[in-house]
Parts: C-alpha cells; sequence; structure tokens
C-alpha cells in the first residue's frame, strides 16, 4: 500500500497527521497475488466477433496477450512497440493500408491487466472499403506484425522518442503536485 499527501500544511505537521491516522494499520506479509493468463488461451485458429453497431462504425480491434511490461518499465518496450504500430510514417501499418484505401487510422495501446501479462490492442478505423475487405486488413497487420518481429531493433525510431521524451520532461508543466495525491 502507498499513501500520498499534498496540502499547504508543514511537512512535519503532515508526517504527524498520518503517523497518528496509518500507524494503527497493521503491515500483514502476504505473499504477492499471481495471476496466470489464461484469460486468452492460445488457439490455432483466429477468434472473430461482428457486432451490430447502433450507428455506422467501422473498426477493426485486435487484442494479442503480453507478458509483463512492469519489469522493464525504464525502457518501456510497450511504449516503442505501441509507437511503431501508431506510426503514419511511410512505410507504417498506416501508409500500408491507406495506399490500398483500407483504414483511416490505426492506434495501439498497451493494457497491463496484472503484473504477469497485458493486453496490446491494436484498432483500426476503416474505410468502406476496408469493411468489405476485413481479411486483407488482417493479413496487412498481421504481416507488419510479423514484419517488426523480424526487423532489427529500430534504434534511429527509439532515439527519436527517447529526445522527444527529454524535452518534454525539461520543459513540462510540472503542475501542483496535486495529481499525486489523487
Amino acid at each position: 500500500m502507498a499513501l500520498a499527501l499534498a496540502g499547504n500544511a508543514s511537512l512535519d505537521e503532515m508526517e504527524r497527521w498520518v503517523r497518528q491516522d496509518f500507524s494503527p494499520i497493521p503491515k500483514r506479509s502476504l505473499a504477492p497475488l499471481v495471476r496466470e493468463s489464461r484469460f486468452l488461451p492460445s488457439k490455432p485458429a483466429l477468434r472473430l466477433a461482428f457486432v451490430e453497431p447502433v450507428k455506422e462504425v467501422r473498426s477493426l480491434t485486435l487484442e494479442f496477450p503480453t507478458p509483463a511490461t512492469r519489469p522493464s518499465f525504464a525502457s518501456k518496450p510497450d511504449r516503442i512497440v505501441s509507437d511503431l504500430l501508431d506510426d503514419a510514417g511511410p512505410g507504417s501499418l498506416l501508409d500500408r493500408l491507406k495506399r490500398e484505401g483500407l483504414a483511416d487510422s490505426v492506434n495501439a495501446e498497451l493494457w497491463e491487466r496484472t503484473g504477469e501479462y497485458g493486453s496490446l490492442f491494436v484498432s483500426i478505423s476503416l474505410t468502406p472499403e476496408g469493411r468489405a475487405q476485413y481479411p486483407r486488413v488482417l493479413q496487412e497487420t498481421m504481416a507488419y506484425l510479423d514484419f517488426l518481429r523480424s526487423a532489427p531493433f529500430p534504434a534511429d525510431f527509439y532515439a527519436q522518442h527517447a529526445r522527444t521524451g527529454a524535452l518534454q520532461e525539461t520543459y513540462s508543466d510540472r503542475g501542483e503536485g496535486m495529481e499525486l495525491a489523487i
């Protein structure tokens, strides 16, 4: 358990409040809860679910189970993968799909479900042609993932993102710290 406290009282006073109110809570030595990643068991075939929308929505969302990313937090492998999939530059997944008139946008994000596993979601906004040819969109997406898997580490891409991150850290608004306590 963790506690963050922000306020205009002195640090000594806030520490006294915390010790007074939270010291009686016993520290229990519990074994960490480990969850197996059986929520999406591996199968030799692709699972497809079609949803009849109330309004016109043309999207394809793919979910892939992933290993835990917390142990590699500092190197942010999840950000590298999602940023490579989100990239709109030449040779990207979006570039391939747009050239064929199949998609308008691609978005990828990782959701860490537990400390043991997570999910990578790839959401593709389809054109009417892309909706009609969704197997082609799946084929291009899987081919692009295979390409990323077999390609050498994208050092230039990583360096560009590391530089952007450093600039954001240097020049971002520090705020008041309240969001840390909420």
